[in-house]
This record gives structure tokens, C-alpha cells and sequence, in this order.
């Protein structure tokens, strides 16, 4: 209880926060979330205009992290298709950690990752809070960090092709930590954009699938990705 009372003071300093009731896995938990969303974004684009080089202002430069996007319920609702017991899986832009916990609550070892440090603040508390101890927080930014030595059966990710700039790293990520015959889930809102992610992913040798996934509210695919074999 000592560590969560610290997490939760830690976040305290960065911004407010509460208990977000969700199911998770068919399952309720309630999962640490910045009650203001909006207001981040607006802190954001204003240290953006101000030109700032400090770190840890920088954690803050993309606060889409900080909603619990439709798309990870359709990516739950796919993974209790799957024997998940024991294997390991990376969750890339984990935000808050929903599909990431989704899989953890299933049996698997999961590593969460995300290029800012704040969410993985809140997440730490709601895995601390669970006792969710199987699993690995890690920062990352797509193209850029590599988890050493460590490559997954399974990379999960939910709406994380909306910018056509971030494609390519990406893609780079998942290469550098894809394991040989493992693949990949995206969960998506069929946005266009995503749309054409696919066609330039399969244009780089990748096999690509669509899943539609039957929940109430906005239709949920889920991308499933497998890397092209090498040529020889």
C-alpha cells in the first residue's frame, strides 16, 4: 500500500486524476484516468507554442493517451478469442493500459510501453492496485527505443496509425520486436486514415487482416498484422 500511496502522490503533482469505473475482460475494475482530458490538451498546445525543451513538459505533448478509446474495448473483445495463458505481449501506446490489462487479466505476461512517462504513472497505480505483478512498464517511442534482448509472440496497440508521419517508426518497432511467426492486433474505429495504413503496410510486405468486431456504438476492427518471411 506504501508504493500506491506514493504513485498516487506522484501523479497528484502532475494533474488531477480519479478512479475510472470500465470492464475489463468481462470483469470490473476501475483504472487510474486524468479527470480533465481537455484541459491537458490545452496545457499541451500551449507549452508547444512556448517552444519548451524540458523533459518532463514534454511527457505531456500528446494527451490523446489520457481517454479510453473505443477501439480497446473491439481489441478485449478479440483477445477472448485467444489462448493468452503464460505469453508474453507487448502493448505499444498503452495510454491508461486497457487492452494491456485486458490480456494480463487472461494470463499473459505483458509488457506495457508508451512514448510519454505520465500514463505509465497512472497505470503503475492501477496495476499496483490489482496486484498485477507479471507485467513490465517500460517508456518507448516508436522508430526510436528498442527493448533489449526481447522479442513477442504477440504486439498489441489500439488507434496508433492516426498520424501518417508515425507510420514508418512504427513499423520499425515492430520489426525490431516481433517474434518469428508472432503477430500483431491493432483495434481501430475503421478510420480512413488507418484504411490506408494497411494498403502501405502491405505495400512493405506485411499480411494484413480485417476483423470486424459486433459491440454496440462505433464499429471496432481489429488489424491483424504478420510479417513477410525474409527473401532470400
Amino acid at each position: 500500500m506504501t508504493r500506491l500511496v506514493a504513485l498516487a502522490a506522484r501523479a497528484d503533482r502532475r494533474f488531477a486524476w480519479h478512479w475510472q469505473p470500465i470492464i475489463v475482460a468481462g470483469r470490473q475494475i476501475e483504472i487510474a484516468t486524468p479527470t480533465d482530458p481537455n484541459e491537458m490538451l490545452i496545457r499541451a498546445c500551449q507549452r508547444q507554442s512556448a517552444s519548451t525543451t524540458d523533459e518532463d513538459e514534454t511527457t505531456l505533448a500528446d494527451p490523446f493517451w489520457a481517454q479510453v478509446w473505443h477501439s480497446t474495448t473491439g481489441l478485449d473483445a478479440f483477445l477472448a478469442t485467444r489462448d493468452l495463458q503464460g505469453l508474453d505481449v507487448l502493448e505499444l501506446g498503452c495510454g491508461t493500459g486497457v487492452a494491456g490489462i485486458a490480456a494480463a487479466l487472461r494470463g499473459a505476461k505483458v509488457t506495457f510501453t508508451d512514448g510519454a512517462t505520465d500514463p505509465l504513472i497512472l497505470l503503475r497505480l492501477t496495476l499496483q492496485r490489482y496486484y498485477i505483478t507479471r507485467c513490465k512498464v517500460r517508456r518507448l517511442v516508436f522508430g526510436t527505443d528498442v527493448l533489449p534482448g526481447k522479442r513477442f509472440p504477440l504486439i498489441i496497440a489500439s488507434d496508433v496509425t492516426y498520424l501518417r508521419k508515425c507510420w514508418g517508426g512504427l513499423l520499425q518497432t515492430l520489426n525490431s520486436h516481433l517474434a518469428v511467426g508472432g503477430e500483431v492486433l491493432l483495434g481501430d474505429p475503421y478510420r480512413s486514415v488507418s484504411t490506408e495504413f494497411i494498403a502501405w503496410a502491405t505495400e512493405r510486405r506485411w499480411t494484413v487482416e480485417e476483423h470486424p468486431i459486433d459491440l454496440p456504438g462505433t464499429p471496432i476492427r481489429v488489424i491483424r498484422m504478420i510479417a513477410a518471411k525474409p527473401s532470400h
